[in-house]
């Protein structure tokens, strides 16, 4: 029962599916196929930007942030990180497949307002309390949702030398880059900062 053969915008008008039936449609989702989507949705979204196309990259993105597979793929981001297990204030937790499909109709992206957050105090070392602000699981899936939108755009124009908070930067990219200039500074070549 494959049901992911093609991109699609999921909609509310779906049947209503048994528990069983909810998981078993995303047990048998293929990830492959849904990766492959959005990386091909994200590439164009880049290009269009460095093109200088803003009305096809904005359209892209409405595109991406609206689509099934996008939807599917921020709620797997969501359930597979620690904070799974750590509900918001409805105290819903996606902790099941059966609960994690049927999340795909809570990512609807008009009207949406972000829930309150809950907010408990864990202890720090010293023995005061700090606070921790925690999203409902909807809250979090739809920040990752509209993350996937805007992370081309942000990679497509940021400084290339620039490696503080990116994805797949880290520090030995900012060392290796530090070589290079001093090594330019070496052959005669001023580098300005």
């Amino acid at each position: 029962m494959k049901t992911e053969g093609r991109p699609r915008t999921a909609t509310l008008d779906e049947e209503k599916l048994t528990p069983q039936q909810a998981a078993l449609r995303w047990e048998v989702i293929d990830w492959a196929v849904v990766e492959n989507f959005i990386t091909k949705a994200q590439t164009r979204i880049a290009k269009a930007t460095v093109e200088g196309n803003a009305r096809v990259a904005r359209e892209l993105q409405r595109m991406l942030t609206h689509s099934h597979y996008a939807k599917l793929w921020a709620i797997r981001q969501v359930s597979a990180t620690q904070g799974k297990r750590t509900a918001g204030v409805d105290r819903d937790k996606w902790d099941n497949s059966t609960k994690k499909y049927e999340a795909i109709r809570k990512l609807e992206i008009k009207g949406y307002k972000a829930k309150a957050l809950r907010r408990v105090y864990i202890p720090k070392s010293n023995g005061k309390m700090r606070p921790l602000s925690i999203p409902t699981m909807t809250d979090r899936a739809m920040q990752a949702l509209q993350a996937l939108a805007l992370d081309p755009i942000i990679e497509s124009t940021s400084d290339p030398k620039s490696f503080g908070f990116r994805k797949g930067r880290s520090g030995h990219d900012a060392m290796r880059q530090l070589f290079i200039s001093r090594m330019d500074s070496r052959r005669g070549y001023k580098i300005m900062f």
